[in-house]
């Protein structure tokens, strides 16, 4: 489909089964708006999942297993199960047994060796000529979130080295080239403060604070 000679592709989601989205390409390319590759990571890692966010938070903090702490479980594997136990007090003790059993076992085989990433998405604060970089700001998940640590799905993230996970080091000629790419072609362009980022992590095994 073309619109004033630009590419425009029509795209459907099955979120939204009855709507349709109609996207500008170059312009989506332009404004940062579309990740038109993603890297290969350069060590190996995996994505983390909400179930092994879920194991690791309650082994790190020592949090005792009761039946609110099962039910969270249920609902960090299967988010559809999770509610229908919140509904169904019958069916959640029939699945109790079975999900505090692997609980416990995810907790005793968590692997702290490897290397873990996640996808977040989240702000620069223009960029600092002095460090030669961008400072980034990651948006607080809903209630509050502690300003040294790295939101997502309902966890904190506190990084023991905030210096590199809160500054995206990029050389002056690099960042000219990002701007004027994001800015566009049009005399109105400007510099979105979104930014896509993979975060790579390797996970402590204790509580920080006691």
């Amino acid at each position: 489909m073309f619109l004033n000679k630009a590419v425009v592709f029509a795209l459907e989601s099955e979120k939204a089964p009855d709507k349709k989205l109609f996207v500008e390409v170059d312009r989506a390319i332009e404004q940062g708006e579309i990740v038109v590759n993603m890297p290969e990571p350069v060590i190996k890692c995996e994505e983390m999942t909400l179930e092994q966010m879920f194991i690791c938070c309650v082994r790190v903090n020592k949090l005792p297993i009761d039946d609110k702490v099962v039910l969270n479980y249920i609902s960090a594997v299967s988010k559809e199960l999770g509610q229908e136990c919140r509904r169904d007090q019958f069916k959640f003790r029939k699945l109790k047994e079975e999900y505090q059993a692997r609980l416990e076992k995810g907790m005793a085989d968590f692997d702290f060796a490897k290397t873990y990433f996640i996808k977040v998405n989240n702000n620069h604060k223009g960029y600092d000529f002095d460090h030669k970089g961008y400072p980034l700001s990651y948006p607080a998940r809903s209630g509050s979130s502690p300003k040294q640590c790295i939101p997502f799905s309902g966890f904190n993230f506190m990084p023991v080295n905030p210096d590199q996970a809160f500054f995206i080091p990029v050389s002056m000629d690099d960042a000219e080239k990002y701007e004027k790419r994001s800015r566009g072609t049009g005399q109105n362009g400007y510099v979105s403060p979104l930014i896509y980022t993979v975060v790579y992590y390797n996970l402590v095994g204790a509580a920080l604070f006691e």
